[in-house]
């Protein structure tokens, strides 16, 4: 099924619904919470430290921080149409904030000695980045309900896709080093910047497994299971702070050096453009997740 094809299905789904308004048409509003589902390698937390002189006693290791930006908080609303009492057409639309995570790398070297005049040197460096996703969602889908309409409680079933727009991950960095040594001036510096990446349209599956629970003819409560696949890639990427003890770097950099544009396929220049974004090839990255929802059901039509 190709994009086209996948764009018309909301289109038709709140046509369905509005065009009778009155006779089966309903509204859910809820809010979720998804963990991390189908997670991918976001990066890796490193430490390094070294000791003495000669030789020098060296401790290096690295551990994976992995996840899925689909994990997080989701605030949703959606409108369907029930053809009868057990099938319905669902057209849902929903806002993800997701998780972070954070990449820390660290590292120290340290040097003392009294053989030749009392002799120090001390630097230590911690680089941390923290990686934050989101994304608004259009989720048509057909739910499929068991029981009969009159039940105070009744299980339902839905399937449907999934279409990722304004997707968008960023990165905020944050740097700190010190050193010091003996008959110098100790020095600290503090480096601050962020990433934005951003644009591509991300396509996936969903599914869910809820009960309504009656409480009046037209109002119930729902709380469900619920499970998405999905993976997206940024098209754009642009650095939109880079700071060196207070002082902004961002002015000084040049197009090629602050902005990228991904692609499947690219060719490397024969000569640097400054003033152009700096190619790339696409990365995809998980935006799956698995969860649970509760809210509110309203209808304005038939049972």
């Amino acid at each position: 099924m190709n994009t086209k094809k996948l764009l018309l299905l909301p289109i038709l789904t709140v046509m369905m619904a509005f065009s009778s308004f009155g006779q089966g048409f309903y509204i859910n509003v809820g809010a979720g919470y998804g963990f991390s589902n189908a997670a991918g390698s976001i990066g890796s937390d490193y430490t390094h430290s070294e000791t003495g002189l000669t030789p020098r006693n060296t401790g290096e290791s690295y551990t994976l921080v992995k996840g899925s930006f689909g994990a997080g908080l989701n605030l949703g609303l959606s409108a369907g149409y029930a053809f009868n009492e057990h099938v319905s057409a669902e057209l849902g639309f929903s806002m993800l904030m997701g998780s972070s995570y954070d990449v820390t790398s660290t590292f120290t070297y340290s040097f003392d000695t009294t053989m030749v005049g009392a002799f120090s040197h001390h630097e230590s460096s911690v680089d941390k980045t923290t990686y934050k996703g989101s994304m608004i969602r259009i989720t048509p889908s057909i739910k499929i309900t068991g029981g009969d309409a009159d039940a105070s409680i009744r299980p339902y079933a839905r399937i449907g896709i999934v279409l990722g727009l304004s997707g968008k991950v960023t990165a905020t960095s944050t740097g700190n080093s010190s050193f010091s040594e003996t008959l110098m001036t100790s020095e600290t510096h503090v480096s601050e910047g962020t990433e934005e990446y951003t644009g591509g349209m991300a396509t996936g599956l969903s599914g869910s497994l809820g009960v309504l629970y009656k409480l009046s003819e037209t109002m119930a409560l729902y709380g469900e299971i619920n499970m998405v696949g999905q993976s997206w890639a940024p098209t754009t990427g642009t650095i939109t702070k880079s700071t060196y003890d207070g002082v902004d770097e961002l002015a000084t950099m040049k197009t090629n050096q602050k902005s990228f544009t991904y692609s499947d396929t690219y060719s490397v220049p024969t000569s640097i453009n400054e003033g152009s974004p700096s190619p790339g090839l696409k990365t995809y990255v998980p935006f799956s997740s698995f969860g649970i929802a509760i809210g509110l059901h309203m209808s304005f039509g038939s049972k």
